[in-house]
């Protein structure tokens, strides 16, 4: 990424935002969180020169979202599940402006805000999987079923929390939906 990066002019913005991105995944993959989310600003605001709403900003913006997620889960701070969410609104809102084109990132910003509710113990994450599993089922011109599939594994995540809790969960649908899961995933 850093021999890359020598090669990128000042203007090529959309490349600096990739490559920034790219940066923060990796910092995110090894637990560098700060590190990761200031990556993950700098890709957004290259991007920014460039369009304001473009496509991999929303992305950026899903990528913080999912920082801010591992941060809940480590010291349960609600600022980290609220920061997330709103994360996930805006990217929502960029993929929203052709969305038509955009139905793999929309359901994939339902699954990360389902994510972030389960953990953040606020209801709504087994609705928003559903939203992201018809997304990914709905076409055209095919249905997307690594969509599908994550959507079916977050299912199974809150069904089977919600049975553990003995809050009305039902175990018979917590292990469908993980047995839609792996069927889905090996057609792939």
């Amino acid at each position: 990424i850093d021999e890359a990066a020598t090669h990128v002019t000042a203007t090529d913005c959309v490349t600096s935002g990739d490559i920034e991105s790219a940066r923060g995944r990796q910092s995110k993959r090894i637990g560098l969180y700060d590190e990761a989310l200031a990556h993950y600003s700098r890709a957004i605001e290259c991007y920014g020169m460039f369009e304001t709403h473009y496509r991999n900003a929303a992305r950026s913006h899903r990528n913080i979202a999912d920082v801010h997620r591992e941060l809940y889960k480590r010291d349960r701070n609600p600022s980290h599940r609220d920061e997330g969410l709103q994360h996930l609104e805006r990217a929502e809102a960029i993929y929203n402006l052709d969305a038509r084109h955009h139905r793999h990132g929309i359901g994939t910003v339902h699954n990360s805000r389902a994510l972030l509710l389960y953990y953040g113990a606020r209801p709504g994450a087994l609705e928003e999987s559903k939203k992201a599993y018809d997304l990914g089922r709905i076409g055209p011109p095919n249905r997307d079923i690594v969509l599908m599939t994550n959507a079916m594994i977050v299912q199974a995540l809150v069904l089977s929390a919600e049975t553990e809790d003995e809050e009305g969960g039902d175990i018979t649908a917590a292990r469908a939906a993980a047995e839609e899961a792996v069927a889905l995933a090996e057609t792939t």
